[in-house]
């Protein structure tokens, strides 16, 4: 009988053991993951998330979360940033390219107008070869810029719309 008493009361100190551990072993999973490098580890907050969130557990899963959210927004922001500045380095950098050749062209030009009453056959040939070759050359650059700027090929894929409303929603619930 005192057995059978105590397996009795042991079985609940299980089920709530249990019950407590598991959220906080999911948890901790998820951060191991999270710091791992999976920025896309969400916890699921159950099916109620307003029964969930009103114990220390469930608070801490929302806040994991939201964190994972934050970041991952916040790491989308510094990718844009990161590309937009490679965007202006490279417009500078070509932008100094380009002048650099048409300065050549354009002292080239000045000094074919000034020969150009003393006919001066072999130099306007030469000049006329310098800027052929610096128009190849700006080509080629341009050529250069516009296969670099192509935008990457489309792959569409499949969204869960739902999924996509109700994070968006639960990220704006604690503001509202």
């Amino acid at each position: 009988l005192l057995a059978a008493t105590w397996i009795a009361g042991l079985a609940p100190l299980i089920f709530i053991a249990h019950r407590i551990s598991r959220p906080i072993q999911q948890l901790t999973a998820a951060l191991t993951d999270f710091a791992g490098g999976d920025w896309s580890r969400r916890l699921d907050a159950g099916p109620d998330p307003q029964k969930r969130s009103r114990d220390e557990v469930g608070r801490a899963v929302d806040a994991f979360n939201r964190m994972a959210d934050q970041l991952q927004q916040s790491r989308e922001r510094l990718v844009h940033l990161t590309r937009m500045a490679s965007w202006q380095s490279l417009a500078r950098k070509t932008a100094h390219e380009l002048k650099n050749s048409l300065t050549p062209i354009r002292l080239t030009v000045e000094e074919m107008v000034a020969r150009q009453p003393h006919s001066d056959r072999a130099f306007m040939q030469q000049a006329a070869q310098i800027v052929i070759s610096e128009i190849e050359t700006l080509e080629r650059r341009v050529r250069a810029f516009s296969e670099f700027a192509a935008e990457p090929p489309v792959t569409p894929e499949a969204v869960d719309i739902n999924a996509v409303v109700v994070e968006r929603v639960s990220l704006l619930k604690p503001a509202h």
